[in-house]
């Protein structure tokens, strides 16, 4: 997975809000709204900065799960930056949260 000018311009902006002292969710509150970031994402920025391949984000738009996005097109898509850095905060386990553990217990019982 190659990183993206946007991918890059994203940790920029995460090291800038970590500098002042925003941290976990928070940061993504604040780039949620961050004018220094684009308002659309598209999906190599995506997969740079979640991690997720394209296949896996169009399987997760034809299942209807997040992130949301806007069909531009046939075929473009792109994603809102508020939805985007709420879905990333979602998906978010800090240090001291029970969300992994729960997770796991969870997929164990299933």
């Amino acid at each position: 997975m190659k990183t993206t000018e946007v991918a890059e311009l994203v940790n920029e902006r995460m090291a800038h809000f970590n500098q002042q002292g925003i941290h976990g969710e928070a940061v993504y509150d604040a780039l949620a709204v961050d004018p220094n970031l684009p308002m659309l994402f598209d999906p190599p920025d995506i997969e740079a900065i979640s991690g997720d391949t394209r296949i896996a984000l169009k399987f997760r738009r034809h299942r209807g799960q997040p992130p949301s996005f806007l069909r531009l097109s046939g075929k473009r898509v792109a994603y809102p930056r508020f939805e985007l850095f709420q879905w990333l905060k979602a998906r978010y386990v800090g240090r001291s949260s029970n969300k992994a553990s729960e997770g796991y217990t969870r997929a164990a019982a299933e």
